[in-house]
């Protein structure tokens, strides 16, 4: 997501995230370890407490307006940082577990 909370444009567009594709953020490791991946449903996962663990990676760059990662509506959900990384690109993986 952008810094400012996006992950996309008003439009749709994720053009903006081209820049950090040529940079490994353990994608490949990730996939090899997951059974599932869900896109577009987090919303009702997180409304249901069915998420245990939670990463989002932040993007070093302010888009202003666009599609935001958590619209209102969710219930409050205490997490606790499991671990942070940096890359030489600026982006920064959180990683969250349910508190």
């Amino acid at each position: 997501m952008s810094l400012d909370g996006f992950i996309a444009r008003p439009d749709g567009g994720i053009d903006w995230l081209e820049r950090f594709e040529s940079e490994d953020h353990g994608y490949v490791a990730f996939f090899a370890g997951v059974d599932a991946l869900v896109i577009g449903l987090i919303r009702g996962f997180l409304r249901e407490g069915l998420v245990d663990e939670l990463t989002v990676n932040v993007v070093p760059l302010v888009l202003g307006a666009g599609r935001p990662l958590f619209a209102s509506g969710l219930p409050e959900l205490p997490l606790r940082l499991l671990e942070a990384k940096s890359f030489p690109s600026g982006l920064v993986q959180l990683r969250y577990a349910r508190a």
